[in-house]
């Protein structure tokens, strides 16, 4: 008789154990929902946000400036820093070589 009741205190415990695994199962299946939840929702708002931009940049007419685009009779690129060197008959940057 008094291993009978050392049976039932085993069994007890493995039933509590087992109860404890059920307890943490719920709660992990929650967060798992909960966060792809969050992660959709994140994914849905980027994506509606991204797509006015888009749609502005695809919908406009307007031609784009060069800019700096500039060049003289010659065909030197003023604001780059080039001019016309007559003695070399090319455009140059005269701090990088000299017109002579």
């Amino acid at each position: 008789m008094h291993n009978i009741g050392k049976e039932r205190i085993v069994e007890s415990k493995i039933s509590n154990g087992m109860n404890s695994q059920k307890g943490f199962v719920l709660p992990l299946i929650i967060a798992i929902i909960v966060i792809l939840a969050i992660a959709g929702g994140v994914f849905i708002y980027q994506k509606k946000a991204v797509a006015p931009v888009i749609n502005t940049i695809a919908t406009s007419t307007a031609t784009p400036t060069i800019i700096g685009g500039d060049r003289d009779i010659h065909g030197c690129l003023g604001p780059a820093g080039y001019s016309w060197c007559a003695v070399k008959n090319k455009c140059l940057r005269v701090w990088e070589e000299k017109c002579e």
